[in-house]
């Protein structure tokens, strides 16, 4: 699954949390952008759509744009909803609409970008790095410097660059790792794209840009016109893969205290609990050499090393969206998927279990921000699943836990 540069562009900048967005697009991407992106938080409902029909395919969709901008303008508050994002589908690019002249016309109040994110021209992951290239255009035009705020120096400040808004399980891993952060005088800054314009226009203040799978050219970019610069880091799986990611980002950061070996291990080893891995070992010890395939984004190699090397299963097949992999997987011994909704109907073909971990994920709901899988405690939350999810079935495996 990879709905391409459109969904991308829009998953980028949806993640703004005070934005509105209006996709100037028939109404199939207004309908499968919303779905995607309100699938964990049903209230959080901030876009619109000129709804093109084939008349506007015919005459052109300018006039429909004009009247949804000036609605949209007027019954979003500006003080609410500081800022419009205009994405532009492909049938408009194709037939020539002059969105920018529409615009110009409109006198829009708000802050504003219209950007270009035709499905056709690209996958999901450019639409994402394009989203943000374009939503840096604010930066540079409204970043104002903090130079004479003081800063606690034992402090360091890091943005987060990679994650989404409708990522799945996304406030309750974000919770645990500024959490563990914090533990180690690190502070977050922004979380990209998961943040409120005045906290997006606020990320050139960071001290390091940490990248988590996607949003490198923005890093770049960062680094080039603010002297910021950045680490690419995994994301956080399991106690070892925390603990790879805290590291990495201490080895950026030049005053942090725990850049000494020991005071770091001491720290992190203090931060963890083996106690309820002790309760279940008998049944942990079941995990091992089970064959598994994980399907999913960037976030597919993390989950991967986590369950390869600290729960031992063996790896069967790891793909991402947008690669044929049913076939491998339906010839493989997997007896568990990793992977998103999509990956449902694989599942129930092979009669096995699902444990849904990336995006899209719009057949279960997370409601608690106590119950993360990255991090310290994600680790156990996601063994608990595994568990669970295995002894349920453990009937019907191949391999019998």
């Amino acid at each position: 699954m990879d709905a391409g540069k459109y969904f991308g562009t829009f998953r980028a900048c949806y993640g703004i949390k005070d934005a509105i967005i209006l996709n100037h697009a028939p109404v199939g991407c207004n309908w499968g952008t919303m779905i995607y992106g309100t699938s964990q938080n049903l209230n959080d409902l901030r876009m619109s759509s000129s709804i093109m029909h084939e008349q506007e395919i015919v005459f052109g969709g300018e006039n429909t744009l004009k009247e949804t901008l000036i609605s949209m303008d007027t019954n979003y508050d500006t003080v609410k909803n500081p800022l419009l994002v205009l994405l532009v589908g492909d049938i408009p690019s194709i037939i020539g609409d002059d969105v920018s002249g529409i615009v110009d016309d409109v006198e829009i109040e708000k802050d504003y970008v219209i950007i270009n994110a035709e499905a056709f021209k690209g996958d999901a992951e450019k639409g994402y790095e394009d989203g943000l290239l374009r939503l840096y255009s604010l930066i540079s035009k409204n970043f104002d410097k903090k130079t004479n705020v003081e800063k606690d120096t034992n402090i360091n400040s890091i943005n987060l660059i990679g994650v989404s808004i409708d990522d799945y399980k996304i406030e309750a891993d974000l919770k645990e790792i500024k959490r563990i952060l914090k533990e180690f005088n690190i502070d977050i800054n922004c979380v990209i794209s998961n943040c409120t314009y005045s906290e997006f226009l606020n990320s050139p203040n960071a001290d390091l840009n940490v990248v988590m799978g996607q949003g490198f050219e923005f890093a770049k970019i960062m680094q080039k016109e603010h002297n910021i610069d950045y680490v690419s880091v995994n994301y956080p799986y399991g106690i070892e893969g925390t603990k790879k990611f805290v590291k990495s980002i201490i080895s950026k950061l030049e005053n942090n205290i725990y850049k000494d070996e020991e005071a770091f291990e001491l720290k992190y080893n203090s931060l963890v609990d083996y106690e309820p891995y002790k309760r279940a070992s008998v049944y942990m010890n079941g995990l091992y050499s089970v064959p598994v395939s994980i399907i999913g984004d960037f976030k597919a190699e993390s989950m991967a090393e986590f369950l390869s090397q600290e729960l031992g299963m063996d790896i069967e097949v790891v793909a991402h969206f947008g690669e044929d992999y049913k076939t491998d997987v339906l010839s493989s011994y997997t007896t568990m998927i990793f992977g998103s909704s999509f990956e449902k109907g694989l599942s129930n073909d092979l009669d096995i279990p699902l444990i849904r971990y990336t995006y899209p994920v719009f057949d279960n709901v997370s409601l608690s921000d106590n119950i993360p899988y990255a991090g310290i405690n994600g680790a156990l939350c996601l063994v608990e699943d595994i568990l669970n999810s295995a002894l349920s079935r453990c009937g019907k495996f191949k391999y019998n836990i």
